[in-house]
C-alpha cells in the first residue's frame, strides 16, 4: 500500500514538473501570448534553439554509431578463406609480352640506324 501511495505521489510532481517547464519552455520561445509581433529576435531564438537540440541529436547518434561499429555489431568484416588452387603467375603469358616488346625495340633500333633518302623539292 506504501508503494502505491508513494507512486501516486511521485506521478503528481512529474505531472507539476513536466507543466513548469512546459510553460517556462514557452515563455523562452514566444513572450508575446497573441504572437501578433513577429520580431527578428524571436526568429533568431528559433534558430538557435533548432541548431542546439539538432546538434545534440546529431552528437547522440554519431555516439551511439561509434559504439554500435567499435563492438562490431554494425559493418562487421567477413573474412574470406582464401583458395588453395591458383595461379601465382601467368609465365607464358609474361613471356609472350617480353617477347612483343623485345621485337618491338629491335625493329625501332633497325628503323633508327638506317638512313632516309629524302628528295630535295628544290632541284
Amino acid at each position: 500500500m506504501l508503494r502505491l501511495l508513494d507512486f501516486l505521489i511521485i506521478k503528481k510532481m512529474i505531472k507539476i514538473n513536466l507543466k513548469q517547464i512546459k510553460e517556462r519552455f514557452s515563455r523562452i520561445i514566444s513572450r508575446d501570448k497573441f504572437k501578433s509581433f513577429l520580431t527578428p529576435y524571436r526568429d533568431w531564438k528559433i534558430i538557435v534553439i533548432s541548431f542546439f537540440i539538432l546538434f545534440v541529436i546529431i552528437g547522440i547518434a554519431n555516439a551511439y554509431f561509434f559504439i554500435q561499429i567499435d563492438a562490431g555489431k554494425i559493418f562487421f568484416k567477413v573474412e574470406k578463406k582464401p583458395t588453395k588452387n591458383f595461379e601465382v603467375l601467368n609465365v607464358s603469358g609474361l613471356k609472350k609480352t617480353v617477347q612483343f616488346f623485345g621485337n618491338k625495340e629491335k625493329n625501332f633500333e633497325a628503323l633508327s640506324k638506317e638512313k632516309l633518302n629524302i628528295v630535295d623539292p628544290s632541284l
